[in-house]
């Protein structure tokens, strides 16, 4: 099945206790997540398989790397029990070494994969407005994934619109107009200190194409009506829902290791006040289609790897 792949790296601290296959569920608690550190991110490319060089010399304060798949073009069948689009999807991890090298399945908490996303984003993507502590990332990266970060003592409203949707699939959902266009208008407030993952738009297999605009303004309060239009996915919607950042400016835990020296300077983007950019994708190969809204769901991951050199 051809989809879009990445995969992070994180560093797990000595004496953390990762739980195998079957045996419980790693990163649900924050402490824990706080201690993850960024090592390396490969891009999302839609593939079936991807291939990462990578040289394990764990430090001593090391209990192994955690693989972290990405992958957002492809939705949990409607048939599984946690409901349609939800629940942990299974993926494969590889590892040749020249030398000894152990390596088992994790069941990872969506949060991790997550802060995994976040600390992606903020090491490979542009910071295309950024201002009085609120920046608002943008990866273009088979499709488009947008993440704010306020650290501000303000509440922000953000407006976004991703139209001429094309071959792709969005978290939040599409609507579609009378003459089959697809779309996705969304407006959300963000509290103080808080991070959200917007959205993520995949592309599918054969080309695809958007344009996006996005306007955020500072708040005193969340005002009246409801926080977030979409509604967030419900009982739980782990990937958008705006997050503590442990009073930190940056973030914390794997998205704040994103901007350490190990993990790399925060990729340079065009920053400027308050304004509305604007961003056109496209690819090779692209037709156009009409066809019914994908269906929005929420991604887990069942397949992380835990690896370690002996």
């Amino acid at each position: 099945m051809t989809a879009d792949l990445g995969m992070v790296l994180l560093r797990v601290p000595a004496g953390e206790r990762v739980p195998g296959a079957g045996a419980g569920v790693f990163g649900e608690g924050a402490m824990v997540r706080q201690r993850l550190r960024h090592v390396d991110t490969l891009a999302r490319q839609v593939r079936d398989t991807i291939v990462r060089d990578h040289f394990v010399e764990e430090p001593a304060d090391s209990a192994g790397l955690l693989c972290v798949p990405l992958s957002f073009n492809q939705r949990v069948p409607a048939g599984s029990f946690e409901g349609p689009g939800n629940g942990p999807k299974a993926f494969t991890f590889a590892a040749f070494t020249a030398r000894p090298l152990s390596a088992r399945t994790v069941s990872l908490a969506p949060e991790v994969v997550r802060e995994a996303l976040v600390a992606h984003v903020l090491r490979s993507g542009q910071c295309g407005t950024r201002s009085q502590g609120i920046s608002l990332w943008k990866l273009a990266e088979s499709g488009l994934i947008v993440y704010l970060e306020n650290a501000s003592a303000h509440f922000v409203e953000l407006n976004v619109e991703l139209t001429e949707l094309f071959n792709m699939n969005v978290s939040r959902g599409v609507q579609a107009t009378a003459t089959g266009e697809l779309n996705m208008h969304s407006r959300d407030i963000i509290p103080p200190m808080h991070g959200m993952v917007v959205f993520v738009a995949a592309a599918m297999p054969a080309g695809h194409s958007y344009r996006f605009t996005s306007r955020f303004l500072p708040r005193h309060d969340e005002g009246h009506g409801p926080a977030h239009n979409p509604p967030l996915a419900e009982p739980v919607d782990t990937l958008h829902s705006p997050f503590y950042l442990d009073g930190k400016a940056g973030g914390g835990g794997a998205a704040a290791a994103a901007s350490s020296a190990e993990g790399g300077a925060r990729a340079h983007g065009q920053c400027a006040s308050y304004g509305a950019p604007t961003a056109k994708g496209r690819q090779p190969g692209r037709r156009r289609g009409k066809g019914p809204p994908p269906r929005p769901g929420e991604p887990g991951a069942a397949g992380a790897g835990l690896a370690r050199s002996r």
